[in-house]
């Protein structure tokens, strides 16, 4: 792993603002490569919830120095990628087939037969579905911190998946119940929102997102900075209806 993050505006090797219209929908990636332009596969890293392609700010120079061309997304929903609202659109654009046809159509606009796919957290849910919609694209797979899901013939609700099998899987009911956007308003409350998230704890030590139960809007107006979201990572415009999207401005550092 690289020292520390790389300066995405400033890293040579590294073009942040990069835009592509897959079937019908504008996407932002990131993209590196090593100074020649010469590399020896192309790697997607997909993230997880709630974060976006700069998470993988500390990956990103390591995968180049490797001779790598690294493709860093924000997924549908997040970012500055498209956000289709679910109604009027299909919540199917959210899927993994959707995602995995994305995925393929950016490599090929890109020149790349072949990928590398990775992910982190709920990026893997995706992962390991685009390589079974797409054996030929995908070479090789890793996925940090996401088991995988095997595949079922009975359709299963989050809800029936809380309740049955993983209750620490609660909060996604949470996030999709309209509570979540119905009561953060402000910059604040959404900037304490991903404080909280990630650690951030009242003075007396509670917390307000708990994965069993969700998220405390009173114990998250008290929660103090967490030490692993700095100030330029936390910049935010909007929280979706939807579990797993945010829409967040692109990391400064």
């Amino acid at each position: 792993m690289a020292a520390s993050p790389i300066p995405l505006f400033q890293e040579p090797r590294v073009k942040a603002d990069n835009y592509a219209n897959l079937n019908g929908h504008t996407y932002h990636y990131i993209l590196g490569q090593p100074h020649n332009g010469s590399y020896r596969a192309t790697v997607f890293l997909i993230h997880g919830w709630p974060d976006l392609s700069a998470g993988w700010r500390y990956q990103i120079p390591m995968l180049i120095d490797c001779n790598l061309r690294v493709v860093a997304l924000d997924m549908m929903g997040y970012g500055e990628t498209d956000a289709p609202r679910v109604p009027p659109h299909s919540i199917h654009l959210y899927g993994f087939k959707r995602a995995a046809d994305d995925i393929e159509e950016l490599a090929r606009q890109l020149g790349s037969s072949k990928i590398i796919l990775g992910d982190h957290d709920w990026g893997g849910a995706v992962v390991y579905r685009v390589a079974q919609y797409k054996p030929w694209l995908v070479t090789a797979l890793f996925s940090v911190c996401t088991p995988y899901p095997q595949l079922t013939s009975t359709y299963r609700s989050t809800k029936d998946i809380v309740q049955l099998s993983a209750p620490q899987f609660a909060y996604q009911l949470h996030l999709a119940s309209g509570e979540i956007e119905d009561t953060l308003k402000t910059r604040v409350q959404i900037r304490q929102f991903l404080n909280s998230i990630y650690g951030g704890k009242s003075p007396t030590g509670e917390v307000a997102f708990n994965p069993y139960k969700g998220f405390d809007f009173e114990v998250s107006a008290k929660a103090e900075k967490t030490r692993l979201v700095d100030d330029n990572v936390s910049e935010c415009r909007h929280i979706s209806t939807r579990p797993y999207i945010l829409n967040c401005e692109t990391y400064a550092a």
